[in-house]
């Protein structure tokens, strides 16, 4: 008898849309729940893009309805430009007001 075979593989190889957004996917399995986080670990059959002894602290508030230990779950991971560019704008803005020199004070060297 042939072992089963997944329609998917464990883990999808990233790629790049036309804009440079990456996406990467991969299986994990709910290793245990420790009070309000869930432990994941990376699936069987992953294909050692994650590494074995890899953890995931996961709130179990946030996994999917059916999830506890035990079960596989499919992670899809993708960049998100809109917000990236705006956490680096307010980053940015930050640095420049804490950087700006109060006025009739010199600035230190």
């Amino acid at each position: 008898m042939r072992p089963l075979r997944s329609r998917r593989p464990a883990v999808r190889p990233p790629h790049r849309d036309g804009e440079g957004v990456g996406e990467t996917e991969f299986l994990v399995t709910v290793d245990r729940i420790e009070g309000d986080s869930a432990v994941l670990v990376p699936a069987a059959g992953t294909d050692g893009r994650v590494p074995r002894e890899a953890r995931l602290l996961w709130p179990v508030a946030l996994l999917p309805p059916g999830a506890g230990e035990g079960v596989v779950l499919r992670v899809r991971c993708s960049v998100d430009p809109e917000s990236t560019s705006a956490a680096r704008r307010r980053v940015q803005e930050l640095i420049d007001r804490l950087t700006r020199p109060e006025p009739g004070r010199p600035r230190s060297e």
